[in-house]
């Protein structure tokens, strides 16, 4: 049998930024010179986290096959959140 832990780990975690508060001026600054802004960098993870609690642990948990989709379209999807 297939412990539940890892559901409520990823539970836990899913809205693990829904009330932070970002301003105008950190949301959009990169971390580095050249590098991607926190929000480009926190929808990247977020279109990403989203796709797999949606997708990929379903098919696991249903003990179907992972597919995932084109990492480059959906890398854009998540620049554009």
């Amino acid at each position: 049998m297939m412990s539940n832990e890892p559901l409520k780990v990823i539970e836990a975690y899913t809205y693990f930024w829904k009330d932070y508060e970002f301003n105008d001026l950190t949301w959009n600054q990169s971390y580095a010179e050249g590098k991607a802004t926190i929000s480009e960098i926190i929808g990247h993870l977020l279109n990403w986290d989203q796709y797999l609690i949606s997708n990929v642990v379903r098919a696991v948990k249903e003990g179907k096959g992972i597919e995932f989709p084109d990492f480059d379209s959906h890398n854009k999807l998540g620049m554009n959140m």
